[in-house]
């Protein structure tokens, strides 16, 4: 089996390969040096204020929760961010972390908007509605 690499060798000829290897590594390097800057920023900031359990979260007066739709595709699909997040809040609550959850999102349609969606899913989930702010 062989291949036709004379595509190649033509750019190569030409420059062309080389003038692009060269805008890579001049926009390249400081857009990857940028991102992992960025990365390492972020992951500083956090240090510490991440939790994998609910009993190492320290208690606050209020817990945010950031808006989200209930679900994808046109209403045919749960959106697991929303459940997680709905989740999570409501297990602070219940574990005694927070006293009052402030619920935020978009209200983009008449017939819908984010927040009593989420005051909904979180009465479900047994937190009364005295204690959610929208």
């Amino acid at each position: 089996m062989s291949f036709n690499l004379g595509w190649i060798e033509q750019r190569y000829a030409n420059g062309q390969t080389q003038r692009s290897a060269n805008a890579g590594l001049v926009w390249g390097l400081p857009g990857g040096g940028t991102f992992l800057l960025c990365d390492r920023w972020v992951a500083a900031a956090g240090d510490g204020r991440l939790y994998d359990a609910v009993e190492a979260v320290p208690a606050h007066d209020v817990a945010l929760v950031l808006g989200t739709i209930p679900t994808v595709d046109n209403g045919s699909r749960r959106n697991l961010y929303f459940v997680y997040r709905m989740d999570a809040a409501a297990e602070l609550f219940h574990a005694g972390k927070v006293r009052h959850i402030l619920v935020s999102g978009a209200h983009h349609a008449k017939d819908y908007a984010a927040p009593p969606a989420m005051r909904a899913a979180l009465n479900e989930r047994g937190v009364p509605s005295a204690t959610i702010t929208l």
